[in-house]
C-alpha cells in the first residue's frame, strides 16, 4: 500500500508538471502547426506557409533555410542538431527522438523546449521556429531577444514589388499580342534593372542579383527594342522569366502570392511568372490563352 501510495505521488508531481509547462507551439503529422491550440502557419517539404498561403521560410538546395527576402535564416539538421536565426547569429538547437506519438522535443543549448515537432518533419524544424517566431509566439529564456536589423525590409520588398510590376506589364502587353506595350514594359524594367541601388540589399541577395542581372537586362533590352516583333520578344520573354524566377528563389515572393506557370508547347516547355491563378498564356496569347497550367506557387 505504502509503495503504491509513494508512485501515485510521483505520478500526480510528473502530471503537474506537464501541465504546468509553459505553452510552445506544436507541428503535427500533417505540418499543421499550431499554438494555443490555434493554427499558425503549415510546413510543407520545401518550406512553411502563412495561414494565407504565403511564403514564410523556404529550403534551398543547399540545405540553408532562407526567410521571405531570402535572408539566411538556418539550416537543415545534421543527425540530431540543426541551426536557426533566433537573432543576428545562429543557434544550435537539438531534436529527440521521438516519442510512441512521434513528437520530438526541439530544445535549446539550456534544455528549454522551444517547438514540439512531429517525427515526418524534422527535416522543417527551421521553417517551423522561424513561423513562430515571426507570429510572435516562440517562447526563449531571454528577457528581450535581440532581433535581426530589418531597416531595409520594406526598401527590399519595394524594390521587388517595382521589377515584378514591369515584368507583370511585359505578361499581360503579350497576353494580348500588344507588341508595342511589351515594348514599352521591357524599356521600363530594362531602365529599372540598370539603376537602381543595389546597397540596399543583403551581401547573399547582392551576389545572387548580380549573377542574374546581365541576362535580366539584356533580355529586358532587346523585348524594348523590338516592337513590331512580337515572337522575337516572346523569346527573349522565356529567358527573361527564367531569371525572374531564379531571382525570387533567393529574394521570396515579397509577400505576395505568386504563380509559377508552365506552357507545354513553346519551345518544348516554357514557364513564366503571374500574380494570378487563372492561365493566360504569354506566349501565344489570344490564339491559345488557357494553354498551360501552374506548376508551384512561389
Amino acid at each position: 500500500m505504502k509503495k503504491l501510495l509513494v508512485i501515485t505521488i510521483v505520478l500526480c508531481g510528473c502530471l503537474s508538471r506537464s501541465f504546468t509547462q509553459e505553452k510552445v507551439p506544436m507541428v503535427d503529422s500533417k505540418g499543421h502547426i499550431y499554438y494555443d491550440k490555434k493554427p499558425i502557419g503549415q510546413l510543407t517539404k520545401s518550406g512553411s506557409m502563412s495561414m494565407d498561403d504565403k511564403m514564410i521560410s523556404k529550403i534551398n538546395a543547399n540545405g540553408t533555410v532562407v526567410d521571405s527576402m531570402g535572408n539566411v535564416i538556418g539550416r537543415l539538421p545534421k543527425g540530431q542538431l540543426f541551426e536557426y536565426y533566433l537573432g543576428d547569429k545562429p543557434e544550435k538547437f537539438s531534436i529527440s527522438k521521438p516519442n510512441h506519438n512521434g513528437i520530438c522535443y526541439v530544445t535549446d543549448a539550456h534544455g528549454k523546449t522551444m517547438i514540439l515537432l512531429h517525427n515526418n518533419y524534422k527535416q522543417q524544424a527551421a521553417c517551423a521556429m522561424h513561423c513562430a517566431k515571426e507570429n510572435h509566439c516562440l517562447m526563449t529564456g531571454k528577457a528581450n531577444i535581440e532581433k535581426k536589423d530589418t531597416s531595409n525590409l520594406s526598401q527590399n520588398i519595394d524594390i521587388l514589388h517595382s521589377i515584378l510590376s514591369d515584368y507583370f506589364q511585359l505578361k499581360d502587353a503579350l497576353t494580348q499580342d500588344n507588341s508595342d506595350l511589351a515594348s514599352k514594359a521591357g524599356t521600363e524594367l530594362e531602365s529599372l534593372l540598370r539603376t537602381f541601388d543595389k546597397s540596399k540589399l543583403s551581401p547573399d541577395q547582392k551576389k545572387a542579383f548580380e549573377g542574374f542581372a546581365d541576362e535580366l537586362i539584356e533580355n529586358s533590352e532587346h523585348i524594348g527594342k523590338n516592337s513590331g516583333k512580337i515572337e522575337h520578344q516572346r523569346e527573349h520573354f522565356e529567358h527573361l522569366s527564367n531569371g525572374m524566377i531564379s531571382i525570387l528563389n533567393v529574394f521570396g515572393n515579397g509577400g505576395q502570392t505568386l504563380y509559377k506557370d508552365y506552357c507545354p508547347m513553346f519551345n518544348k516547355g516554357a514557364y513564366w511568372i503571374s500574380n494570378t491563378k487563372e492561365i493566360k498564356n504569354p506566349y501565344f496569347g489570344k490564339k491559345m490563352q488557357t494553354c498551360g497550367s501552374v506548376k508551384s506557387i512561389l
